[in-house]
């Protein structure tokens, strides 16, 4: 079997397997074993644009480091943009693959989410990949490999009920005013301290002061005080979860699940 052909029939491998099909003759046609179980690592490679040449050398390169590190049964749905990598658990520890897949970042920087699942579960377990690799784009923490452990509470913060919608509405009263928005965007999620902040800002700290008063004024929580910090945090976690269709628990696999 040529490289091309067995390259694109582990692609409808990856792929039966992502919609929930364990497709045993299909991975006997192209000689892969299916595993007991796989690591679903879902990747975004940021700058990456879909026809252009070194784009998608990229991803051959990719795909060629996976294979030489994990052996012919890693299977992936990659483009220039991303995609998702089944790697066996078999084929190594959780801590093994963490710092392969930061030995990656020669290749590409990306950032990627991985969580593990049995061949039927797959496809559940991938949407759950991706939806925790939306959160860390979303939340700026590109070129790192993250577990659910490190986003549990932005996870659980954006999934649908009275409660996200209740902390989203904290931030409705600063609809009108951007520069507030943005300067307490920064505040807490990008953890700078006044100096810093002000300087990213262009403004004066004693303007800042002044930014953080009209906040406290508008949502009745101090972002200077721990406790006003907290739901304001939460407030921008629960709003990401409310407005982007990626984030979700509908049961419909996010778009670049299968990417």
């Amino acid at each position: 079997m040529s490289a091309d052909r067995r390259h694109g029939t582990s692609e409808d491998l990856a792929a039966a397997l992502l919609a929930g099909d364990v497709a045993i003759a299909l991975a006997r046609n192209c000689g892969v074993g299916i595993a007991a179980s796989y690591f679903i690592v879902a990747v975004s490679i940021p700058g990456g644009r879909p026809g252009d040449a070194e784009s998608e050398r990229v991803v051959g390169r990719l795909r060629g480091v996976l294979a030489g590190w994990f052996g012919g049964n890693v299977l992936s749905l990659l483009s220039p943009l991303g995609g998702t990598v089944l790697i066996p658990v078999e084929s190594g520890t959780d801590e093994g693959l963490d710092i392969r897949l930061a030995q990656l970042s020669t290749v590409a920087r990306f950032t990627a989410a991985v969580v593990s699942a049995a061949p039927g579960q797959i496809p559940s377990a991938a949407r759950r990949a991706h939806e925790l690799l939306e959160l860390a784009v979303e939340f700026g923490r590109p070129g790192r490999v993250y577990r659910f452990a490190d986003l549990a509470l932005e996870y659980q913060l954006t999934r649908p009920g009275p409660g996200r919608e209740r902390l989203a509405a904290l931030l409705e009263p600063l609809g009108e005013y951007p520069e507030l928005l943005e300067t307490l965007r920064l505040h807490l999620c990008e953890n700078l301290g006044r100096q810093r902040l002000a300087r990213r800002l262009h403004i004066h700290p004693n303007t800042l002061d002044y930014r953080f008063k009209r906040i406290a004024r508008q949502t009745g929580l101090d972002p200077t005080h721990p406790i006003g910090q907290w739901y304001l945090r939460s407030a921008f976690v629960a709003e990401v979860g409310s407005r982007n269709p990626a984030i979700r628990s509908d049961g419909a696999p996010p778009g670049s699940a299968t990417a």
